[in-house]
């Protein structure tokens, strides 16, 4: 649909054509109180842009704009067909009479290529002209032609290649690829060829399948091409159009009349003229006499309609006229003319207004043949200020009955309800005649129609509209324009609901009419209300009705939509009606945090009456969880704390103590809650949740936090018995040093620390990290480490030192240890328990290789071919090779537990003083 006003400089506007348009006016400018000002059109219609009569059934002809229509009485009526709103172009088969092309402009939003038809347009399928392995940018939807002397013989272009058929659309042949990418291209077809064009060169094929050059002159950009009788056809260019002669001869047009690029080249003697045609005319050649042209010629443009205007010649193109001007209004332009096959007196002209004419002597007179497809008067006084979005581009497409509700025609409507016509059948729109009726009663002013067809189409039966229907939103925004209370209340009675979604949408009804029309109502410390009435009556009597309809606790979304309105008196007086019996704690939960900030008493109020019942929300972590996208509104967490004591879930324990010690900035309920004397209960999971997500978090100031309000961080745990200082490095060092640094010094300062045999396992950006702690003597030598461990040996396995040298250490008779490997060696390294260890097993665990007599492995029972399987309870499976004997040795008198299984599968755990090894080096005959 488009909005047309007569201004002094004749300007047209075209709107946009889709399914769902936004509401849009006929006669907005202009129109004088009660009438239409002189020159203006009184009514509007697709544009149409396409034209296409049955050749041998002339009566019979298609339209296209916007979706097709077709006419059986020669253009004089049309009825819309049931194809896609977006076709622009369709075309008729001149050996098949009931054979109907559409195509799309632009990419086709179907399975196929193009619409076919085989019943005069009654049922249509798509098409498809090959897979869709690939897209050509700018050429999704093909261009088509026909054969005009050759049955079933088709070419069209599309993926970057013509493509021919021999059996009208079965199958399809690729052809050569003529054209490159990005370019423009057009497709005609004269009786005896096929020709394609690109933006400088054009080329024939008689079959379709092989394609030559036709010499076009070089240096020309083109624009379209035309096809005339005897094999001529004509290209515009940028210098104007040019002539191909039946000899394949190509020369430009002659001059043109008072500056209109109209003329043409009366015969097939080309020569160079001035003013050769211009490239905005499109010329027509009357397939009823050969000598007749028409000619629709652009001559400026006035925002998305170009003007123009038409002329004909008598005499194939040697002198022009303009085409009359009797009947057909002033100031509009048309956008298509289409001759009629047999007889050249007769024209049909679609108007860029949408309308119709057509003319019985060469458009001397014209007369209105848009019947079907022209939008009634009805709706020319169109409010287009409302927000409502009316598809009244459907009206051609419509059903008998919605195009009567349309039209406004109470009469027509009582005879279609008698006849039996399906009152609650939805067209093309998706719209039902009493959602018509509601959508159109609001929003025509003059003279208002109101809701009149609704109760009369009610009366007769039609079904209330359903909230859960996609057009739902804008049938209640047409009840709320037009004030139509009555109908809201039979809504609210019927099913609907004031926090019900509407259709599709996420807004509820209360929400939508928030979000359009409230702003800025929380920018203050109280907030600002912005509606007190609904369909024209008070908030509070619908509200009434809607409590009184729906059963206790499910008053949540109201609370919510009424905040976003301003109403909170309104809203508190809801919350105490529903006060504690909120069926699920999901409702609280969204209350909490979904309520502006400044709404404070209200979320005091809800917790008060839901004290008791924290359990529902708690320990489930529905409540908590909210605060990991949530937090710039967890200022009720404190008020929830207060009178929860319910056990949380580790996961939520997780996050409610990062929010506290974090945008919460309350260390001191994280200290009460570990001290289990307020909050939440935490269970022994849930402290191992947080105090290894604290130390995990890479973040200094939590970790400071954390210390404050006393967290035992040193006690978390971790998977291979790593240490958290330990556990910290493996996650945080490819940190930034900016952060990482800082994080380290504050684990530290919480009494952090590697264990001993961990040093030996650090990489090497891990003992850099370590290093840059100031004033750490514990750390100093890691350098010196680092070096060492460059330096080892690597024995092979079969070697007697083989399970100790990835350690930089020996057996008494192999290679001695450097200065720097002793200097590495943990603190207490010379106690151990007396064993000797071979490589890993496919297991994953190791094995005892030797025991030392009398020490303490022999003595407590472990023997050669035990395998180790846990030491001081942590499994060796997968533990690096060098910690297993690190973990072994320690402080002389230190206890050690180390489990091993038996050959014969017994499992044993001995508990083991490491004791010092004076007449041996101490790693030769103790851990690994």
């Amino acid at each position: 649909m488009m909005v047309i006003c007569e201004h002094k400089w004749g300007a047209v506007f075209h709107a946009v054509r889709r399914r769902w348009v936004g509401l849009l006016v006929t006669g907005v400018c202009g129109f004088a109180a009660g009438g239409v000002a002189a020159g203006t059109l009184g009514h509007e219609g697709p544009h149409l842009n396409s034209i296409a009569y049955v050749v041998s059934k002339p009566e019979i002809v298609f339209a296209a704009g916007g979706g097709v229509f077709r006419s059986t009485d020669g253009g004089a009526s049309w009825l819309g067909l049931k194809v896609p709103l977006g076709i622009e172009r369709v075309m008729t088969d001149p050996h098949e009479p009931g054979r109907v092309i559409a195509l799309h402009n632009g990419r086709s939003p179907g399975p196929g290529d193009y619409l076919e038809s085989l019943d005069g347009g009654e049922t249509w399928s798509y098409k498809r002209i090959a897979p869709r392995s690939r897209d050509v940018e700018g050429q999704s939807s093909p261009l088509l032609v026909m054969h005009p002397s050759r049955p079933s013989v088709w070419v069209a272009y599309g993926m970057g290649r013509p493509w021919v058929t021999l059996n009208a659309g079965e199958s399809w042949k690729a052809g050569p690829e003529l054209i490159p990418a990005r370019t423009r291209v057009g497709l005609a077809a004269t009786r005896e060829a096929f020709y394609v064009h690109s933006s400088t060169q054009i080329w024939r094929s008689e079959d379709g399948k092989d394609w030559q050059s036709t010499g076009f002159p070089e240096g020309q950009e083109l624009w379209a091409i035309e096809t005339l009788s005897g094999d001529r056809v004509a290209v515009a260019s940028s210098q104007g159009w040019w002539l191909r002669s039946a000899a394949g001869v190509w020369g430009p047009g002659p001059s043109s009349p008072k500056g209109y690029s109209v003329n043409w080249l009366a015969t097939d003697q080309a020569g160079p003229h001035p003013g050769a045609m211009g490239r905005d005319c499109r010329p027509v050649q009357s397939p009823a006499d050969a000598a007749y042209l028409v000619a629709n010629c652009s001559v400026g443009s006035s925002f998305s309609v170009p003007s123009s205007t038409r002329f004909q010649s008598f005499d194939s193109g040697a002198s022009w006229s303009r085409i009359g001007g009797e009947g057909l209004p002033e100031g509009w332009y048309p956008s298509v003319i289409a001759p009629h096959p047999l007889d050249s007196g007769t024209l049909l002209m679609a108007w860029a207004s949408g309308r119709i004419f057509r003319s019985h002597d060469h458009g001397a007179t014209w007369v209105a043949a848009d019947a079907g497809v022209r939008i009634p008067r009805s709706v020319e006084y169109m409010d287009h200020g409302s927000i409502a979005a009316i598809p009244v581009l459907e009206y051609p497409r419509e059903t008998r009955l919605n195009q009567a509700v349309i039209a406004d025609d109470l009469a027509a409507v009582r005879q279609l309800a008698a006849a039996g016509a399906d009152l609650n059948e939805r067209g093309p729109a998706g719209l039902s005649a009493v959602e018509w009726a509601l959508m159109l009663g609001a929003h025509v002013d003059r003279p208002r129609r109101g809701d009149t067809m609704y109760w009369v189409l009610r009366g007769l039966g039609a079904a209330v509209p359903s909230q859960a229907h996609v057009s739902a939103k804008p049938v209640w925004r047409a009840v709320e324009h037009g004030k139509f209370g009555s109908v809201l209340e039979e809504l609210l009675r019927s099913g609907w609901r004031l926090t019900a979604k509407l259709g599709g949408e996420q807004e509820t009804l209360l929400g939508d009419h928030a979000h359009h029309r409230c702003r800025g109502v929380w920018e203050g410390a109280i907030p600002k209300p912005c509606a007190s009435t609904l369909a024209g009556r008070p908030l509070d009597a619908w509200v009434d009705l809607h409590l009184s309809r729906v059963p206790p606790g499910e008053s949540a979304q109201l609370v919510l939509d009424l905040a976003a309105l301003g109403q909170m008196p309104l809203a508190q007086r809801v919350a105490s009606v529903d006060a504690g019996r909120y069926r699920a704690g999901s409702d609280v939960v969204r209350l909490l945090q979904e309520l502006p900030i400044q709404a404070s008493s209200l979320r005091r109020q809800i917790l008060v009456a839901y004290r008791g019942r924290y359990g529902d929300v708690g320990t489930g972590g529905a409540l908590y969880r909210g605060l990991k996208e949530e937090y710039r509104t967890g200022d009720w967490v404190p008020d929830v704390l207060r009178h929860d004591r319910s056990t949380i879930d580790p996961e939520s324990a997780e996050i409610l103590v990062h929010a506290l010690l974090g945008s919460l900035n309350r260390p001191d309920w994280v200290q009460a809650m570990w001290a289990g004397k307020a909050g939440p209960r935490l269970t022994r999971d849930g402290r191992q949740a947080v105090l290894v997500s604290v130390v995990l978090s890479c973040d200094e100031a939590l970790v400071a936090a954390a210390a404050k309000a006393g967290l035992p961080l040193a006690s978390a745990r971790f998977d291979a018995g790593e240490s958290p200082m330990r556990a910290a490095l493996g996650k945080c060092t490819e940190w930034d040093p900016a952060w990482l640094d800082p994080h380290l010094y504050q684990l530290h300062r919480a009494g952090l620390r590697l264990r001993a045999y961990e040093l030996w396992d650090l990489s090497p950006d891990e003992a850099a990290a370590l290093r840059r702690f100031p004033g750490r003597a514990d750390y100093r030598i890691l350098g010196a480490c680092a070096a060492a461990k460059s330096d080892e040996r690597i024995a092979p396995a079969d070697e007697p030192g083989a399970a100790w040298a990835p350690l930089g250490l020996s057996l008494p008779d192999g290679p001695r240890r450097s200065d720097a490997s002793l200097r590495c060696l943990p603190v207490g390294a010379g106690a151990g328990v007396g064993l000797q260890l071979a490589p890993p097993q496919p297991s994953g665990h190791v094995l005892v290789q030797d025991v030392v007599t009398g020490y303490p492995a022999d003595l407590s029972g472990i023997r050669s071919g035990d395998m180790i399987v846990a030491v001081d309870g942590i499994s060796t499976r997968g533990m690096p090779w060098r910690q297993i004997p690190l973990r072994l040795q320690g402080k002389a008198g230190s206890r050690v537990a180390v489990t091993v299984v038996r050959e014969d599968g017994r499992r044993a755990t001995h508990r083991l003083f490491r004791q010092t090894l004076p007449d041996k080096p101490p790693m030769a005959i103790s851990e690994k």
